[in-house]
């Protein structure tokens, strides 16, 4: 597992009414408040009056970046999203009127996560960051009335799994997984958030533990989110069948639950 805090992050609020819950949040993840705008740290994560965000203090000139699920370019994908044109809903089984539900173990910025909610799954979003985990937690708030639809759990995905899905203590269809890999091209242009994700997250070097742990639940479906050309996530089990985009593909494991 990569350490979760591998870049010095402090805690600000430029809205006086969300001081004390700044506060409050950096004493329970051990980070520290300041009332500087530009800190000795390289992410400031900024409590706004009516949104969370968390800016990159070493290009003062970029604007903070926050999650937003309804509007830009996720929210045009939304509104245009059908069970028909997304291969996601594709690979997790979404068709007809069945109500299905999706464990998504990797959330990260939980963009696919809103569009199988949109699409009318319900979904359980693992995110063991805890700036992640407080940036999905903000957005989802501000996102009605598809938030009754997603349901966030700040966790070590793993443990989660065995705990409660393995033990049958919560009912699930689809487990996915869209794992953080290293990042192998380094010329390639690399978006802002992306940037941002793998400097709080790095990569997901227990991405086949959680995947073997994915296994051993009782679900019918397990989806991995792959770039088009990558390899499997793990050699010792070959998926169902896969379905392919220009960029990436969904690897799908049909499993017999019992």
């Amino acid at each position: 597992m990569d350490e979760l805090k591998p870049k010095s992050v402090m805690v600000t609020a430029n809205a006086p009414n969300r001081v004390q819950e700044a506060k409050e949040w950096a004493v329970q993840h051990n980070y520290l408040y300041t009332e500087e705008t530009a800190p000795a740290a390289d992410y400031l994560i900024i409590f706004a009056e009516d949104r969370i965000g968390i800016q990159a203090i070493k290009k003062p000139h970029t604007n903070a970046f926050y999650l937003d699920y309804t509007t830009g370019r996720l929210g045009f994908r939304a509104h245009h999203a059908s069970k028909q044109n997304e291969l996601l809903a594709k690979a997790v089984g979404l068709k007809g009127k069945k109500t299905l539900s999706v464990i998504d173990a990797t959330a990260g910025l939980g963009r696919d996560a809103w569009i199988l909610a949109t699409l009318g799954a319900h979904v359980i979003l693992l995110e063991r960051s805890p700036i992640l985990a407080l940036l999905l937690h903000d957005a989802i708030a501000r996102s009605k009335p598809l938030e009754t639809k997603v349901q966030l759990i700040h966790c070590d995905a793993t443990h989660w799994l065995t705990t409660h899905i393995k033990q049958k203590l919560i009912k699930a269809d689809v487990i996915y997984l869209d794992p953080m890999f290293p990042e192998r091209s380094k010329t390639a242009a690399i978006k802002k958030e992306m940037v941002i994700l793998r400097d709080l997250v790095g990569s997901d070097l227990d991405a086949v533990a959680l995947f073997e742990s994915a296994l051993a639940c009782p679900v019918s479906r397990i989806v991995v989110k792959r770039p088009i050309h990558a390899h499997e996530i793990s050699p010792d089990v070959s998926p169902t069948y896969s379905i392919k985009g220009r960029a990436n593909r969904f690897d799908v494991y049909i499993r017999s639950v019992t």
